[in-house]
């Protein structure tokens, strides 16, 4: 099943995946020279509404480009530069939780969209670093609206009740993951939901806002 996942989701010798640049082709990550040196690094903060935060990327050019191809546009292999990039920050902070947590969305926007695309990028990121992606730990009980455009106090009171989590959670390192963080509002929620059931959580994204 990993080695589908990869075909289906990773495909190889192509060109590059944002710019389309023939200079991209046989490249890991699918992104020529040019797209890659675009990619600027998440310098912090580390802490975001409390939640220890890894990101590889600031949430802006390429990287964005690369999660609103994913997330709207139903590019899915577009997984593939951003999950490469989360397990080297991955790798570099020396974690070993049991499993990945991809941050749920409500059943109604399941079906709006047809996939969970922090899903899709929990799968591509278990590729490489062999931990299983857990989705049946929590749960997002209310259809917040959507939150492009509301203030960080806003945010916070959109996501307090959103989620819940199941007693399996208990004694679990879990990597909770979601696509961008903007202001930690929607996994701060998420976590505080499984630290409550006695997880502990560490959480990452594959692009954050800076301040």
């Amino acid at each position: 099943m990993t080695e589908i996942l990869k075909e289906l989701l990773m495909p190889q010798n192509v060109s590059c995946m944002v710019c389309k640049s023939e200079k991209g082709m046989g490249g890991a990550d699918g992104l020529c020279a040019a797209c890659r040196q675009a990619c600027r690094a998440y310098t912090g903060p580390e802490y975001v509404e409390g939640v220890h935060l890894l990101a590889p990327y600031a949430y802006q050019g390429v990287p964005a480009k690369l999660i609103r191809g994913l997330k709207y546009d139903g590019r899915r292999y577009m997984a593939r530069p951003l999950a490469l990039a989360m397990e080297r920050v991955l790798s570099r902070a020396k974690l070993s939780p049991d499993a990945i947590v991809p941050i749920p969305v409500h059943p109604n926007r399941l079906r709006e969209r047809g996939f969970n695309h922090a899903e899709v990028i929990a799968a591509a990121l278990a590729v490489y670093t062999g931990l299983p992606v857990q989705t049946d730990l929590v749960r997002r009980v209310i259809d917040t609206p959507h939150q492009v455009g509301m203030s960080k106090e806003l945010r916070q009171k959109n996501m307090k009740h959103a989620f819940e989590a199941d007693q399996r959670a208990s004694g679990l390192h879990l990597l909770l993951l979601d696509d961008v963080c903007t202001t930690g509002a929607t996994l701060s929620a998420c976590a505080r939901v499984l630290r409550e059931k006695g997880a502990r959580i560490n959480c990452i994204c594959a692009a954050a806002a800076e301040e």
